[in-house]
């Protein structure tokens, strides 16, 4: 795996080991839209491990919508293999998975966010459920 990496400098793993608080702070800060910054970069007790304590942060707005905002919009998002092999394989740029992911965000508050109501995890084998996945801070899917 360390072959295919997108890093080239071994020393990138050094300074992981040497100080990982710090490290991943850095790499969270330069690669990461945050909402709100982290007080606390690691928290640990026994039974209870936290990364980037009191950070927020939007996961869909990080996985989509920023790459779209910095000009990757055509690049691909997703690559999906399907199996058996015979079918064919289905791309999607990151403007196109945008769109999905706000055509269905806008359809599932509609039909499923109502007081009381409560939605589900979709975890279908296909590229059209990662909208769902996605669907702008919604982890849930309608069912």
């Amino acid at each position: 795996m360390k072959d295919k990496a997108w890093v080239s400098d071994e020393s990138i793993y050094e300074e992981a080991l040497d100080n990982p608080k710090e490290f991943w702070a850095k790499h969270a800060e330069e690669g990461i839209d945050w909402y709100e910054k982290w007080d606390e970069t690691y928290t640990e007790e026994p039974y209870n491990y936290e990364w980037f304590e009191g950070g927020k942060l939007n996961l869909a707005y990080n996985a989509v919508d920023r790459h779209v905002e910095n000009g990757n919009g055509d690049k691909n998002a997703i690559i999906w293999e399907p199996e058996p092999t015979d079918e064919e394989t289905i791309r999607m740029t990151y403007s196109e998975l945008q769109s999905e992911v706000s055509k269905f965000a806008k359809r599932s508050r509609r039909l499923w966010r109502r007081k009381g109501r409560q939605g589900r995890h979709l975890h279908a084998n296909d590229p059209g459920s990662s909208h769902c996945n996605a669907g702008h801070g919604q982890s849930w899917c309608g069912s």
